[in-house]
């Protein structure tokens, strides 16, 4: 790890979305597997995380191996709620192609479908995550957001 150089993870995040999103860019990368995982970690900044969010992404997208995959997905899950929306953004756009997982739809539920920015993009990610248990989702969206308690109360 310790001769691992930074400076390609550093780039503007469109740029590398773009460039890394086919299978034989994203598969050569996954020899760094620990370090893209390290990366998504706090003490790095925010292109190193998003970008490293990215890769995990697609590493899902392509059916690449990945180690780490339930806690990178913890991982990917303090992006959605570091408030940064480009970190949000990154984190959301990964877990566009994670499996099925019931802590991904739960984030979505809590912490997305309310901000209008990311809303739409967390229903995909719902829609895809957990299509049958949508209603209990929505009811846990609801329930945490106080707007929407009172809305549900007048009913």
């Amino acid at each position: 790890m310790g001769d691992f150089e930074w400076g390609w993870l550093v780039v503007d995040t469109d740029f590398f979305s773009e460039w890394y999103s086919n299978k034989t860019r994203v598969s050569s990368t996954i020899t760094n597997i620990d370090q893209i995982y390290l990366g998504l970690t706090a003490r790095y900044g925010n292109n190193i995380r998003a970008n490293c969010a990215h890769l995990f992404g697609m590493m899902a997208k392509f059916d690449l191996p990945m180690k780490n995959t339930n806690n990178s997905t913890e991982r990917i899950s303090r992006l959605i709620l570091s408030g940064n929306d480009d970190l949000i953004l990154a984190g959301l756009r990964a877990f566009l192609y994670f499996d099925s997982d019931k802590k991904i739809s739960i984030q979505m539920a809590k912490h997305i479908l309310s901000d209008e920015k990311f809303s739409e993009l967390g229903f995909q990610i719902i829609e895809k995550q957990e299509s049958k248990h949508v209603a209990k989702l929505l009811n846990i969206a609801f329930r945490d957001n106080p707007i929407n308690q009172n809305w549900m109360n007048e009913k």
